[in-house]
């Protein structure tokens, strides 16, 4: 085995035929859970109004989807309101915002809520290069 060039464990398999090619360049191999998560990055990024960047979420955000399968539908089900433009649990005034930033190119700002589950906010920053999920004390 060799190291991914992707994730960077030792997940690659020293005959190509067991490997991913990658989408991003199609030149370089990728392991093969590498490779199943470019392409959801891929599909994701095709049904999304706007240009997402990288995904990540925080620390807090992690560990409560790890231990909570309800908060994690609940956070799966945020973001895809935000790639299709529903801005969450946010006053007229800053959807209206978020509809001009959407145009003007600026950064895209979502809150939503569930009853019995944390606040979560999500932020696409105004160069489209990241997409970051956070509770609000973290910002």
């Amino acid at each position: 085995m060799k190291k991914c060039p992707r994730c960077g464990e030792m997940k690659l398999h020293e005959d190509n035929r067991f490997n991913v090619l990658s989408k991003k360049d199609n030149k370089t191999y990728i392991c093969s859970d590498c490779g199943v998560a470019e392409a959801g990055e891929a599909f994701i990024k095709s049904k999304a109004k706007f240009e997402l960047g990288t995904l990540v979420w925080t620390r807090g955000i992690n560990d409560k989807v790890a231990e909570d399968e309800e908060f994690a539908e609940f956070v799966a089900g945020s973001f895809q309101r935000h790639i299709n433009g529903d801005w969450g649990d946010l006053c007229d005034e800053d959807k209206q915002e978020n509809e001009l930033s959407l145009k003007e190119g600026f950064r895209l700002f979502s809150a939503y809520e569930k009853k019995g589950l944390p606040k979560i906010w999500i932020i696409t920053e105004a160069n489209r290069s990241a997409t970051t999920i956070l509770f609000p004390e973290e910002y």
